[in-house]
C-alpha cells in the first residue's frame, strides 16, 4: 500500500502545520505566564504614594490590554495573514482593524474624514442592498448617540434648573415676608395668640 507523493506531501504540511500550532500555543502560555509573573510581582504596595497611583495606574492599564485582548481571540492578529471566512471571523477582524488604526486617533478633528473616506473605499463594491445594511447600523449607532446627548442635556438642564429652584421661596414663607403665622415666638407682627385668646 504505497502512498503517493500528494498523500505524503500533505501528511508532512500537516505535520508542519500541527508544530506550528503547537509552538504558537506554548509562545501564548508563556507569554502568559510571564504577565501573571510580573503582575504577582507588581503586587506589592510601594511606600511613595505617587509611585504607588503610577503603579496602579500602569496595572490596570495591563489589565485592559489583556481583557481586550482575551475577548478578540489572540492577542496579536497579524491582519496582513489573517485570512477571514466567517462572518464571526470577518467581525473579528473588522474589530482588529478598528482598534489596531482607528480608534487611537479618534481625538483628531479630521477622525469623521478619515472615517468617511473608508467607508468610501470599503463599500465600492457593494450592493445595493449590502450598502443599506451598512446604512442601517450607522443610523442605528446615531440614534444611540442622540439619544444619550438628549438625556445627558437634560440631565444637565435639571441640575442647572435644581440648584436656581433651591435658592428661591421657601414653600412655607407666607405672605408676609418670611411670617406664615407658624412661627410662636415673634411678637413684633399680629399673633394668632390675641388678647383675647385665654388659653
Amino acid at each position: 500500500d504505497a502512498e503517493t507523493a500528494e498523500e505524503v506531501a500533505a501528511r508532512e504540511a500537516k505535520a508542519r502545520a500541527d508544530a506550528q500550532a503547537r509552538a504558537a500555543q506554548i509562545a501564548r502560555e508563556k507569554a502568559k505566564a510571564a504577565v501573571k509573573t510580573r503582575v504577582a510581582y507588581d503586587d506589592d504596595a510601594l511606600d511613595d504614594p505617587v509611585a504607588e497611583k503610577a503603579r496602579r495606574q500602569r496595572l490596570v492599564e495591563e489589565a485592559d490590554l489583556r481583557a481586550a485582548r482575551e475577548l478578540f481571540g489572540d492577542a496579536e492578529v497579524k491582519l496582513d495573514e489573517f485570512e477571514p471566512k466567517s462572518k464571526g471571523e470577518f467581525e473579528k477582524f473588522g474589530s482588529a482593524i478598528a482598534y489596531k488604526y482607528l480608534t487611537s486617533r479618534s481625538e483628531s478633528g479630521f477622525y469623521t474624514a478619515g472615517l468617511k473616506a473608508l467607508l468610501r473605499v470599503a463599500m465600492r463594491d457593494l450592493t445595493a442592498a449590502e450598502a443599506k445594511d451598512v446604512e442601517t447600523q450607522v443610523v442605528a449607532t446615531r440614534t444611540e448617540k442622540v439619544k444619550k446627548e438628549k438625556s445627558d442635556a437634560e440631565a444637565a438642564k435639571k441640575l442647572a434648573s435644581g440648584s436656581k429652584k433651591g435658592k428661591g421661596k421657601f414653600l412655607n414663607a407666607g405672605s408676609k415676608g418670611g411670617d406664615s403665622g407658624l412661627d410662636d415666638y415673634k411678637y413684633d407682627v399680629a399673633s394668632p395668640d390675641d388678647d383675647y385668646d385665654f388659653m
